[in-house]
């Protein structure tokens, strides 16, 4: 076949092994966490031969050799993940171990801990995913995963590569302070459409045509007159657009010739692609797909048909809209494979957006239809729906520039479903291989909450939220496990100017009784108890002199305790963040932890797994990318007849 032999040189070019070569596509494809299970070998196969091995990709490559640590971020659609899997592949044929993380960076901790020697590389696709407008990362998150991070940087058998969109990560070192101290930026490593050559972009292009099959008269119709010249010198070109035009695009709907021009209409729009096939959706299909969008990114088969039936009742009977028994069922199989996925999970099934570009559209959207903001809000049976508005979208604030706002709407809403069952799905376990519900508890409600009142100044609002504040403060015994969470709430709290004064004289001095009490003390790590510290030293003028002075006596013997009994612990991990913790600590308060320090650095030294600390040592800078300049016409011109059977 003359396209494939020329394909290899499209998208292996200077790399060492021939992926496509049945040998080693067999240890890609029967390695048992690389990719989805559900992936076919078919998949793997289109996606191996979509890759194009640029200088991006080698500069990449050299950083996660020398660091041992990347993070690749760029804009939504820039090639993040495609970058990722093709350092992921390159190192699973070469006998690494793939271990996947979603979201439990503990777990994974454990698993560099029980093989430390072993050739492991750790992956995690959009790792601050939650992080959009404003939301928290989980109790502890931030420093289990700089410990991660220090750890793998720090061993020659393990690597660490890490994905997200480039505000989101500036969003989080604004929202976390371990983040912003750290000196995560310099594993950052950067990818801009303008980082594509021509000739990659060519590349990219006749991949995506072929790869997925475009119909021999369609790539005919992008080479005549050289069409493809157009989309590849593009200003909006990007991988995921070519992806949407090769690979979703209907051919039936458009004819040959037409192709090019529908192809560069999107490049002139890109959000057209979305709304275009948005608009030619039924009404049942679009409130399906707004009800999912609501619920997050993937949720279960049944509280989706709940929140659907909700939202698509109340807007029937708002607007008039014909409705019939088997709304649900066809709009289920109309959007089915172009925009979600359903996946089975035991008896349950689970609805997975196709693509992360659906939201981008939705939220584009709804900015424009705050009326359907208020819809939402208004049928909402989960408080996730109110989390995802807020965090996920970001849209919730455009509810005042409603047609007939409503001064009741939303916090009656928070009201109503503050106590609702968890509906969002996400993915467990290294291997990304089984569902569960997000664990979403009051905390993390409540953060959610305080976000929504700082955002829209609105009376009966922030009573509602002022209201449930008490209520959860009241019950803080109760749930004293999370005791970390509430001081995060109480301090988020404390700074905002719509909170009463009894309201936080009150909560303060529940968190203060149990800030002291056994059962408090007995479940805080110590990461809990430099949390706890950080908000005393941050809230000094909320104790007396006497209860301060008392307050830290008690935290420093608590805190003695818990070094001795860590001298017993023969993990290097955990031993090493403790460590890191009690200089927080020391940082935050005038306490003397020197022996302690003392104590756990000995720990360290004789753990079995001990190797020399080498994080000091100086990350190199991301590497300029390839230029953008001038390719000889011929070889672009090469690249596409190849196409041509």
């Amino acid at each position: 076949n003359k396209h494939h032999s020329d394909t290899q040189i499209i998208y292996r070019r200077d790399v060492t092994v021939t992926i496509t070569s049945e040998p080693v596509l067999s240890r890609v494809l029967h390695n048992d966490v690389i990719f989805q299970s559900a992936m076919t070998e078919d998949e793997i196969r289109k996606r191996l031969g979509l890759y194009v091995y640029t200088d991006m990709y080698r500069n990449a490559k050299n950083k996660l050799e020398s660091d041992r640590v990347c993070i690749i971020s760029g804009i939504p659609g820039v090639g993040k993940t495609t970058l990722a899997e093709m350092l992921l592949v390159d190192h699973l044929v070469n006998d690494w171990q793939l271990v996947t993380i979603n979201q439990n960076i503990t777990e994974a901790l454990r698993v560099l801990r029980e093989d430390p020697k072993s050739k492991q590389i750790f992956y995690y696709d959009d790792f601050l995913g939650q992080i959009k407008s404003g939301a928290k990362l989980a109790k502890n998150e931030d420093r289990t995963l700089l410990q991660l991070m220090k750890s793998i940087s720090s061993s020659k058998s393990k690597r660490f590569i890490l994905t997200t969109r480039e505000y989101i990560l500036a969003q989080a070192k604004e929202e976390h302070e371990q983040l912003a101290r750290s000196n995560i930026d310099i594993y950052q490593f950067v990818i801009e459409c303008t980082d594509y050559n021509i000739e990659a972009k060519a590349r990219i292009l006749a991949n995506h045509l072929y790869y997925f099959g475009v119909p021999q008269r369609y790539i005919a119709a992008i080479i005549k007159n050289e069409r493809y010249r157009e989309i590849i010198n593009h200003q909006n070109y990007s991988p995921r657009i070519i992806e949407l035009r090769t690979n979703t695009f209907d051919f039936k709907a458009c004819t040959p010739s037409r192709y090019p021009d529908e192809f560069i209409s999107k490049l002139n729009n890109p959000s057209e692609i979305w709304f275009n096939a948005y608009n030619h959706l039924s009404e049942a299909a679009r409130h399906l797909l707004l009800s999912l969008v609501s619920c997050g990114d993937a949720v279960y088969l049944k509280d989706l048909k709940r929140a659907f039936e909700s939202f698509w009742g109340f807007r029937s009977n708002l607007y008039s809209l014909q409705r019939s028994p088997n709304d649900y069922m066809r709009a289920l199989r109309e959007l089915e494979g172009n925009f979600f996925l359903i996946h089975e999970e035991g008896e349950e099934r689970v609805l997975e957006l196709h693509n992360p570009s659906v939201l981008d559209f939705i939220e584009g959207f709804l900015r424009r239809e705050p009326d359907t903001i208020g819809h939402i809000v208004e049928s909402a049976i989960s408080f996730e729906q109110i989390t995802c508005l807020a965090n996920t979208l970001g849209v919730i604030k455009y509810l005042e520039d409603a047609s007939a706002p409503s001064n009741t709407l939303l916090g009656e809403a928070i009201a109503r479903t503050f106590s609702s069952p968890n509906m969002t799905a996400s993915k467990r376990g290294l291997d990304h291989a089984k569902w569960e519900k997000k664990d979403i508890n009051k905390w993390r409600r409540m953060r959610v909450c305080i976000k929504v009142a700082d955002e829209i100044n609105n009376i009966h609002l922030r009573k509602v939220v002022e209201d449930i504040a008490n209520e959860c403060f009241d019950q803080l015994a109760d749930s004293i496990e999370s005791f970390d969470e509430s001081i995060m709430v109480l301090e988020l709290l404390t700074s905002s100017d719509w909170v009463s004064e009894a309201t936080l004289n009150k909560i303060i001095k529940i968190s203060k009784e149990e800030i002291k009490s056994d059962e408090s003390l007995e479940y805080q790590t110590l990461e809990d108890l430099s949390f706890s510290i950080d908000w005393a030293s941050h809230n000094r003028n909320r104790f007396s002199d006497q209860e301060y002075e008392e307050y830290l006596e008690l935290y420093s013997k608590v805190i003695r305790s818990k070094v001795d009994d860590l001298r017993f612990e023969s993990d290097r991990s955990t031993l090493e963040s403790s460590l890191s913790t009690l200089g927080e600590i020391e940082s935050y308060v005038d306490l003397d932890l020197s022996l302690e320090k003392i104590s756990l650095a000995e720990a360290i030294a004789e753990c079995p797994d001990y190797e020399p600390d080498e994080s000091n040592r100086n990350p190199s800078p991301s590497p300029p990318t390839t230029s953008t300049g001038a390719c000889d016409p011929e070889i672009i011109k090469s690249i596409f007849n190849s196409l041509i059977k």
